[in-house]
């Protein structure tokens, strides 16, 4: 960065692609980035933006190879590589903004996006390290940067809240669309969860039955532990100027907890698919925080 009093601005068009992209991308960032001071408030816009955008990859192609092209795009927009075509893109312009503001994003964006590449294929989550290291990737690391520009120190307290918090609220959102994974027949649970309980990652996609109900138990649960830790994490008083960064995990815990009922309730529902919330009910969650 190149000077520590600065702060990121957007220009105005660019500004208004970043904060439809998230409107339209569930509610939860777009609310919660304007709980965030206003130098770090642009910053987080066109990161959790670029999120939103990579993530909405899967739903648009049907081939892991289209999938990857795409992000091999935004992996030479990251490069400096398409400064021409991002000039007509509104999120390519202001990622381009963003990196000629802090060059040193670049690697980390680079590894989300190659992170990424795990959404386009068949093949399981190893284990739960391997599952927490892509939700680290994918997440924390936009959650930690975004700290950082509101003022927070940058030591092992914050990295550990950021890791959890990207951790709860990357599998919330993963039990929220296991229909849609199973439909690409894809499985983010992790397979020493699904060993211990009889499956497979391949019977993981038949029709649900109890073994299926232990293994979404034990995901809830994961997440769970997670989004507590982040929880408790945000208690320490010296992470105070960070908390803004971390306003999302109001809404997780609202959507956690909806989780959990349903799965006292009617566990199936969440393999045939739920319907989110309204975003009355997000605004609420974030309001009381």
């Amino acid at each position: 960065m190149s000077d520590n009093h600065a702060h990121f601005v957007l220009d105005a068009n660019a500004g208004t692609a970043c904060r439809e992209i998230l409107k339209q991308s569930g509610g939860d960032m777009y609310f919660a980035t304007m709980f965030l001071p206003p130098q770090a408030r642009d910053l987080a816009n066109v990161l959790f933006a670029f999120d939103a955008q990579i993530r909405s990859i899967p739903h648009l192609v049907a081939e892991p190879m289209a999938g990857e092209v795409r992000v091999q795009w935004w992996t030479d927009v990251v490069m400096r590589e398409r400064d021409g075509e991002a000039a007509g893109h509104p999120l390519a312009r202001a990622l381009v903004q963003l990196l000629d503001f802090d060059p040193s994003l670049a690697p980390t964006l680079t590894a989300k996006l190659q992170a990424h590449i795990f959404d386009f294929y068949s093949d399981p989550m190893e284990d739960r390290a391997m599952l927490e290291g892509w939700c680290g990737e994918t997440l924390s690391v936009l959650l930690h940067r975004t700290a950082l520009a509101c003022g927070a120190e940058a030591d092992t307290r914050l990295a550990d809240l950021s890791g959890h918090a990207g951790c709860a609220v990357a599998m919330t959102r993963l039990l929220e669309t296991i229909a849609f994974q199973r439909s690409r027949n894809q499985c983010y649970f992790p397979m020493d969860l699904l060993s211990a309980v009889g499956l497979s990652a391949t019977e993981f996609m038949e029709p649900p039955d109890e073994r299926h109900r232990i293994a979404l138990s034990g995901m809830v649960d994961l997440a769970a532990e997670h989004l507590n830790r982040a929880n408790e994490a945000q208690m320490i008083s010296a992470i105070e100027p960070a908390k803004a960064a971390f306003r999302v995990l109001a809404a997780t815990r609202m959507r956690h907890k909806r989780i959990k009922k349903q799965l006292m309730k009617d566990w199936q529902r969440l393999f045939a698919g739920m319907p989110p919330p309204s975003q009355l009910r997000v605004q609420w969650a974030l309001l009381r925080g």
